[in-house]
């Protein structure tokens, strides 16, 4: 068995466009939005469907709310998002979690978390914010 994490730190794609035809359970969405919204190229495209789906409809302007993005439309079903050329992930997003339990804590506090994200980075080939 591969963990997902292990999966997407050996993975080192990027995609000019993503198609998601994600789960409709809420904040599945929202969480493979974040994932594959790393591994898209800036200038890229983010396409989905089923947004007739309460629970996706929720997370994908969840998504778009909480990073400042445009939602674009395409008809009933089709959504898609343009990653901005000059997109960077809010430092906040890293050193705070999004509130999910009305908390707001320090996540690398043990210092565990950050070396394991420091390790991924290095891996990556990329820098911290």
């Amino acid at each position: 068995v591969v963990s997902t994490q292990s999966t997407w730190a050996t993975m080192r794609w990027v995609a000019d466009f993503i198609y998601l035809d994600s789960a409709h359970e809420v904040d599945e969405t929202f969480n493979e939005l974040v994932l594959y919204w790393d591994r898209l190229r800036p200038g890229g495209m983010l396409m989905g469907d089923d947004y007739v789906w309460r629970a996706v409809r929720h997370d994908v302007k969840k998504f778009v709310t909480v990073f400042n993005l445009t939602l674009n439309r395409l008809g009933e079903l089709v959504w898609c998002i343009r990653k901005p050329l000059d997109f960077q992930w809010p430092p906040q997003l890293f050193r705070d979690s999004l509130g999910y339990y009305h908390e707001n804590v320090d996540v690398f506090a043990s210092g565990a978390k950050q070396k394991r994200y420091q390790k991924q980075l290095e891996r990556e080939g990329r820098e911290a914010m």
